[in-house]
């Protein structure tokens, strides 16, 4: 049997309290690694490759292939806090001893590569396995299709062959040279990312100008960025599409035939039925308007973590004699574990190598460093199970750590960010309803935004871009917090040091399972992930299982026991006899009661959501923050939505999760509802149709309106023109 029952404690990896706490400050540790390495090169016989003259480069690297297979690897580092390495692998799965400068990149951009974090390197040693593959047949001049698991580097395994035969030219490259590369990308957070790497690789060519096209921002001033020129774009295939109908620039650039490089990252989602027409419009578009005697070859990547039957269609349609970098996730293991070893906890004993997990006709794989684990809890419980599960996390790692929220919709993430950073555990004596009187109160909670012990940030589509950055940022930066999110997070996003990812809404797709755990056990560290289920929603386990995939089952009562545990907070376990009176007979119960802490915490939670207390969120430029909707509101916003979106699942799940399975009434007190919201049954369409109707109402009458003084106004004109 995969789907194994676990004990208390089992459920994620615990590391040790030193390990932990790596992450307080990074610059040192990155700092004494490079000085190690730099006095292991220093010593006698043990000079750098590229120090050397060339005839002795053979021998050199022929003594380290040697050492190499005697087991005497070298361990390498990353930028991160914690020292994650990697390591490169031939086709039969050893390990090859090479350099950035030994797959063909230029000296300068192998400093820059090799170089410590304090000196503004990047603070790497080796390439990764897929950039070991990749790299050389992209500087060859290769259309390449790589296909490989999240986390993997790939970013750097196209990004590197470009700024490297950008900044090579003899003639400097400027503005005018025209658009070199474009890379297109189906979120605007990956393609942020993207730019913020190709910012970083190509800093000492300053002349090299990266810029990018995702929407948030007026189309006037990207069409001003235009008009000055760009070397290298990144963009969203809409925002690219949307430029290219309607600003002139951009085609008369295209038209010019100097695009060399085009790379298609996430090329499984850019295949979605969303994205699939705007792809091939954009390469219908260079096909017609480009005269082939006239352009440059385009140089063609195409990237995905899966290899679907759609994807080898874009590939057909796009590449030209590609050459295909297929990384096994098992030797993808196996590399990462050998050259991490017992730094980063990967290949210790009893550890499985993941193997290939076929999702229909594609082909997917999760890390081996991965635990997963699901947890059946009713539909009615559900919210105070997260905040169980969340509080029992924050405590057992001390406040030290990161989980992704996983749900399915919009609406669903402002309601848990708004009800979850007012909720605490145990409840304030004198109310749990955030409705405090004290200003600097509430001027606290807006600024950091904590619950349940730790920090909270939100992202979806719908925020604003630089609101977006921000919590992607700051969510970075930190320690300990939960992002709150919808699939917009799913794909491509490197978020350091995640330990945990949370589904609390099973994802419509298994492919999307994947990429959702995908944010965490990256480049060889560990992770974990979780899964919420309904009794209804068991059979789920049955085709993850028919996918491959490993589960170990997390119990609700043993998360619940977290609350027994933190009833009563630490400074009043040994209180005297007379302050034991003042604490509540609740509280008490809950003390040894799991079940009963449970209930206490969804009554505080229902009262919250029930006194109609204003969500309050920051806006720009005013110091006190401004209300938006009352979270019983919210609450009902969340619930209508969440409804809807259940019926949209793929066809192998559609049977398990169907509206109708729903009991409205226990989904409304998983959103703090005490009752059903009026109008709205288990199709989810009464309010939405009523919602549509009025809207369209309110257009018409708008409408009638500036057509009735359009017509007055040209009445008057008339009149005044026959006088």
């Amino acid at each position: 049997m995969l789907l194994n029952i676990i004990e208390d404690g089992d459920d994620a990896p615990s590391p040790p309290p030193s390990a932990r706490k790596k992450r307080t400050n990074p610059q040192q540790q990155q700092q004494r690694r490079h000085q190690e390495v730099k006095r292991a090169k220093m010593a006698p016989g043990a000079r750098t490759n590229a120090s050397r003259p060339v005839a002795q480069r053979g021998a050199a690297q022929a003594a380290n292939k040697q050492r190499q297979s005697q087991g005497q690897e070298q361990k390498s580092f990353a930028r991160a806090p914690k020292p994650v390495a990697t390591a490169n692998a031939t086709a039969n799965g050893q390990h090859a001893d090479l350099s950035f400068d030994e797959l063909g990149l230029s000296t300068e951009l192998s400093s820059l590569l090799v170089a410590p974090t304090s000196e503004n390197g990047m603070g790497f040693i080796r390439p990764t396995l897929v950039q070991s593959r990749a790299i050389p047949a992209l500087v060859d001049g290769r259309d390449v299709l790589i296909k490989s698991q999240t986390g993997s580097g790939k970013t750097l395994a196209f990004g590197l062959p470009i700024i490297n035969s950008l900044h090579r030219r003899e003639e400097r490259i400027s503005r005018s040279s025209g658009l070199r590369a474009l890379i297109l990308s189906p979120t605007r957070e990956l393609c942020y990312q993207i730019m913020q790497v190709l910012e970083r690789v190509s800093k000492p060519f300053h002349w090299l100008i990266i810029g990018s096209l995702i929407g948030g921002e007026k189309r006037k001033s990207e069409k001003a960025r235009l008009r000055k020129g760009f070397n290298v774009l990144v963009a969203t295939p809409g925002r690219f599409q949307d430029h290219l109908k309607n600003t002139q620039t951009l085609g008369d650039t295209l038209r010019k035939g100097t695009l060399e490089w085009l790379v298609l990252d996430e090329a499984d989602r850019l295949t979605d039925p969303g994205f699939s027409k705007q792809i091939e419009s954009i390469l219908d578009w260079i096909d017609e308007n480009v005269k082939t005697e006239e352009r440059v070859r385009t140089q063609t990547v195409l990237c995905s973590a899966t290899l679907s039957s759609e994807v080898k269609e874009l590939s057909n349609r796009s590449l030209h004699d590609p050459v295909t970098i297929d990384i096994d996730p098992a030797e993808a293991a196996r590399a990462m574990a050998a050259a991490s070893g017992s730094l980063s906890g990967a290949g210790a004993e009893g550890d499985e190598v993941a193997e290939n997990e076929v999702v229909g006709s594609e082909a997917v794989a999760v890390p081996s460093t991965l635990m997963q684990h699901y947890m059946i809890v009713e539909q009615k419980q559900r919210l105070a199970a997260l905040c169980s599960f969340v509080l029992r996390q924050v405590k057992r790692y001390r406040y030290n750590v990161k989980m992704l929220l996983f749900v399915s919709c919009r609406a669903v993430v402002d309601f848990l960010h708004a009800v979850l950073t007012k909720i605490e555990w145990p409840p304030r004596r004198k109310s749990d309803l955030g409705d405090s009187d004290d200003e600097d109160d509430d001027d606290a909670a807006m600024d950091h935004n904590r619950g349940m012990g730790t920090n909270w940030w939100k992202l979806h589509g719908s925020i604003d871009q630089a609101e977006r950055r921000k919590a992607i940022k700051d969510f970075s930066k930190a320690n300990h917090g939960v992002l709150i999110c919808t699939d917009v997070a799913a794909r491509g996003l490197d978020l350091p040091f995640v330990d945990w990812i949370v589904q609390y809404d099973p994802p419509s797709e298994i492919s999307e399972y994947v990429h959702r755990v995908g944010r965490t056990a990256r480049s060889g560290q560990r992770g974990s992930a979780l899964i919420f289920l309904t009794p209804s929603e068991q059979a789920y386990l049955g085709i993850l299982q028919k996918h491959g995939m490993r589960l170990s089952q997390m119990h609700v009562q043993t998360v619940y026991a977290a609350l027994s545990k933190y009833a009563i907070p630490a400074g009043e376990a040994a209180a005297p006899a007379r302050r034991a009176k003042a604490r509540s007979s609740a509280l008490l119960k809950a003390q040894n009661d799991p079940e009963a802490a449970a209930g206490l915490l969804q009554v505080k939670i229902e009262d919250l959501v029930d006194s109609g207390a204003a969500t309050r969120e920051g806006v720009k430029g005013k110091k006190k923050p401004a209300f938006r909707g009352s979270l019983k509101a919210r609450a009902e916003d969340a619930f209508v939505a969440y409804v809807r979106a259940y019926a949209v699942h793929s066809k192998e799940t559609k049977h398990i999760f169907h509206p109708k399975q729903l009991h409205l009434g226990h989904v409304a007190r998983a959103f703090g509802l005490r009752e059903q919201p009026k109008g709205v049954s288990s199709t989810s369409k009464t309010r939405f149709v009523a919602k549509k109707e009025y809207k369209s109402k309110k257009k018409s009458e708008r409408d009638f309106e500036k057509l009735a003084r359009k017509v007055s106004q040209n009445v008057k004109t008339h009149s005044e023109f026959s006088a």
